[in-house]
């Protein structure tokens, strides 16, 4: 008999059952499947732990997590100048440039400074008689990307990455790249 992965046995027990693929996608209410499920999902968060050294919220090997700021940092300059800072609650913060537009990276979820969970890329700018109205026109017709205007009227355009658990090299520095798109198709857009 074939021993299947962890991943796929609540898929086996959903066809087994004559579930199709929906045992994946839909809640059970026999106690022996939750009971499956329930161990199924501790032993895989006892091996990541185990795995990685860390808690079960940490990253898996080969992705990038807010207990790596330099792998944030190298994604970043990718795309333009970038370096290293820190706020004032003593938290990573990375200051940078892209298309000729200052940004910062703020780092969020932090435990005394590490293992931060998720990242606010924040660009301001000078105002050019921008309104509410404005900001709000962006945040309707854009998918990416949330303007607002601050305390003192200027536009201010923000964009949140959840690093949760890891995320690929690749959708970081994807995620960078719709950053650097956005922070100019915004410029453009409010005169800049």
């Amino acid at each position: 008999m074939r021993c299947l992965s962890p991943l796929v046995a609540p898929f086996a027990v959903g066809l087994a059952l004559g579930l199709g693929g929906s045992a994946l996608a839909t809640e059970t209410t026999d106690p022996l499947l939750k009971e499956m499920e329930r161990a199924i999902a501790e032993r895989d968060g006892t091996a990541l732990a185990e795995a990685t050294g860390q808690g079960e919220d940490a990253a898996l090997p080969g992705l990038v997590d807010g207990s790596d700021p330099a792998a944030i940092l190298r994604a970043a300059l990718a795309f333009g100048e970038a370096e290293f800072d820190t706020d004032g609650e003593g938290d990573p913060m990375i200051r940078g440039d892209v298309g000729g537009y200052r940004y910062v990276v703020f780092f969020y979820g932090c435990s005394e400074g590490q293992n931060c969970t998720g990242l606010l890329l924040r660009a301001a700018f000078v105002t050019l008689g921008q309104t509410e109205a404005d900001m709000a026109e962006w945040n309707r017709t854009q998918r990416f990307g949330t303007a607002f205007l601050d305390e003192e009227g200027d536009p201010v355009l923000e964009m949140d990455l959840n690093l949760f658990g890891g995320v690929s090299p690749a959708n970081l520095e994807d995620s960078f790249d719709w950053w650097r798109v956005i922070v100019g198709e915004f410029a453009k857009r409010i005169g800049h």
